[in-house]
C-alpha cells in the first residue's frame, strides 16, 4: 500500500466541492455583473427589484442565448429610438431657426440615450418632483410638442 501523507503536494489539492464552490462563486460574480436590468421604477420596492435581477441572472445560466437575443433586440430599439429622435430633433431645430445653422450638432440623441429612454431614464417632473419614468414614445411626444425646452435637449450631445 502507498502512503502519501507525507507527500509534499497533497495538501495543496482542492476537493470537489471546492472546485464547485469556487466555480458557482465565480459564475454568479460574472452573471451579476454582466446583467444590467432597466432602471426601477419609482413605486418598486426593494423585493421585487432583487427579485427581477435574480430571474434575470437565473435566465443568463440556463439560457444563456437568450440574453444574447435580448441585448441585440435592445440594440436594435435603442439605435431605432435614436435615429427618430434625430429626426424630429432636425426637423424642430430647422422650423425654429429657419435652416440658418447646421442640423444635427445641436440635437446629436445617441444610441446611449437610446438604451437610457429604454431602461426608464427618463423622468417626468411635474412641480419639481418626479411623477413617472416615460416610454420613448412618451418622451418622443412631449419633445414633439416642445414640452421639452432646448436647455435639456442640447445636454443630449
Amino acid at each position: 500500500m502507498l502512503d502519501v501523507s507525507d507527500c509534499p503536494s497533497c495538501s495543496n489539492t482542492r476537493s470537489l466541492s471546492d472546485i464547485i464552490w469556487s466555480c458557482a462563486a465565480t459564475l454568479f460574480a460574472c452573471t451579476w455583473t454582466a446583467i444590467h436590468p432597466n432602471i426601477p421604477g419609482l413605486d418598486d420596492r426593494k423585493l421585487a427589484i432583487m427579485s427581477r435581477r435574480i430571474l434575470l441572472m437565473v435566465m443568463a445560466l440556463v439560457v444563456p442565448e437568450l440574453v444574447i437575443v435580448w441585448a441585440a433586440r435592445q440594440f436594435f430599439s435603442a439605435r431605432h429610438t435614436a435615429n427618430e429622435f434625430n429626426e424630429k430633433l432636425s426637423k424642430k431645430l430647422a422650423q425654429a431657426d429657419g435652416d440658418h445653422r447646421k442640423i444635427g450638432e445641436e440635437s446629436q440623441f445617441t444610441v446611449t440615450h437610446g438604451f437610457f429612454a429604454w431602461m426608464g431614464g427618463f423622468l417626468l417632473y411635474v412641480n419639481g418632483h418626479p411623477r413617472a419614468s416615460l416610454t420613448p414614445k412618451e418622451l418622443l411626444h412631449f419633445v414633439h410638442n416642445g414640452s421639452v425646452n432646448q436647455t435639456i435637449q442640447s445636454t443630449f450631445t
